[in-house]
């Protein structure tokens, strides 16, 4: 969703509501119903059982809209010698542009899914190849339908935030990184029939920069992530400023994005500013801060469509590009959250998606001041009722930022018990500041 994107669709500024009923309509075609999972994390796949027999025949890869891209590309040419591209927004989106296809390829002809020991993953990672890390967990299926192709089997139950792409043996293998809850992380190999020689051309393209992962050093960095990935040098970030950009999606576009009607919706205002619009059911706060709250009447069982995984995000995706998306300046917003809810016995047509939106700014994540969420999202079907942004615009300034490098910033992560440094733009009440906080 980028500002590119925006500018070349200002009809995207316009009521949503049709939109959204459109999307419905296609959602209804395609999807049918029968979405028979256990409430769960996304990310964490085994609370899902009956998704991945989902995401195989219902969902199709046509009218959706990738809500994510990777933060971390590692392309590897030759064995040991990587090439990361990381801290810098446009060098991320070419790099990934040339590379999505053939992710897309690999995702889509996987098979042969079987599971492999850490080390077997970390050979993947130090031979030739390429390594994506996107910081959230995320269906296979999902990435698949997003880069135009579509995953059966078992691997497209499974979610990841680490995919490579290996060169092994004059094939590709496609490796990845299962979180599991509350029992750790799994690794997965599986057979593509991607032409190795289609990767190959794309790794010999890269110059390595001595960028490296930590378990690749001879003294790694204990209890920091063995994959947080080292590079030579300082980050060249830019500065940044922020301000409040609710005033100017205003009233009648917020109350629009949520079906409210404009000409029969009454307000009052409150002590703190704050602005309550009531239409029917309906109710949307907006504040002097830039905050949105919005609710309304849950839909009874079997009001609604079923939707999958993809059809959801796409769903929410669109409610948060014609809300927040207008008026973010020079940050997009990009998915950091999915979580299904199937409802009870007693009403099980209920099923419920919450889906939470970050901001990024030229390759980096966003932390808005007091861990808030660029925009939170709960509904049933194609229905919202529940809903919370925090309406922020970003411009990237032309000044450097003084910023640590990645290797102090993994020793002061060490120092204070591990973890992994993710380097950020953090939003506070004096400015938009750069740092590393710890994950």
């Amino acid at each position: 969703m980028s500002r590119r994107e925006r500018t070349a669709r200002p009809g995207v500024r316009k009521s949503v509501i049709n939109a959204v009923q459109n999307l419905a309509i296609i959602l209804l075609a395609i999807l049918g119903v029968g979405l028979s999972a256990a409430s769960g994390l996304l990310p964490v796949d085994d609370l899902l059982s009956g998704l991945r027999s989902r995401a195989e025949t219902d969902e199709t890869d046509e009218g959706y809209t990738a809500a994510a891209s990777p933060f971390c590309i590692v392309i590897t040419p030759q064995d040991g010698a990587h090439c990361a591209v990381m801290y810098n927004g446009a060098e991320l989106a070419e790099t990934y542009s040339r590379f999505s296809s053939t992710l897309g390829e690999a995702l889509g002809s996987s098979r042969d899914v079987a599971a492999v020991s850490e080390n077997e993953w970390r050979s993947a990672l130090s031979g030739r190849g390429v390594y994506f890390d996107f910081y959230n967990d995320f269906l296979l299926s999902t990435y698949s339908i997003w880069l135009g192709t579509t995953m059966t089997g078992e691997a497209s139950g499974h979610t990841a935030r680490r995919i490579c792409l290996a060169l092994e043996d004059g094939e590709v293998a496609l490796y990845y990184v299962r979180a599991r809850a509350g029992d750790g992380q799994y690794y997965y190999r599986c057979a593509t029939a991607l032409p190795p020689d289609a990767l190959a051309a794309l790794l010999e393209s890269a110059m390595p920069n001595g960028a490296e992962f930590n378990f690749e050093r001879t003294e790694s960095f204990a209890g920091v992530d063995p994959y947080f990935v080292l590079t030579e040098g300082t980050p060249e970030i830019y500065s940044a400023s922020s301000y409040n950009s609710l005033p100017e999606l205003g009233e009648n576009m917020a109350m629009s994005a949520f079906g409210m009607n404009s000409y029969l919706a009454q307000n009052y205002p409150e002590a703190d500013g704050t602005v309550v619009w009531v239409d029917g059911e309906s109710t949307l706060r907006l504040g002097t801060d830039g905050s949105l709250h919005y609710s309304s009447r849950q839909p009874e069982s079997g009001e609604e469509p079923r939707l999958g995984p993809a059809a959801a995000i796409e769903f929410g995706r669109s409610i948060v590009e014609a809300t927040l998306g207008q008026v973010s300046g020079d940050a997009e917003l990009q998915l950091t959250y999915i979580w299904f809810d199937e409802g009870t016995e007693e009403e099980p047509g209920t099923e419920s998606y919450l889906l939470r939106f970050s901001y990024v700014l030229n390759g980096l994540p966003v932390e808005l001041a007091g861990g808030q969420n660029a925009a939170e999202i709960r509904f049933v079907g194609s229905t919202v009722y529940y809903a919370e942004m925090l309406f922020r615009s970003f411009t990237r300034g032309n000044s450097l930022e003084n910023v640590l490098p990645s290797e102090m910033a993994a020793a002061i992560a060490e120092s204070r018990g591990g973890g992994e440094p993710r380097l950020s733009y953090i939003e506070e009440p004096e400015g938009v500041a750069v740092n590393w906080p710890v994950k």
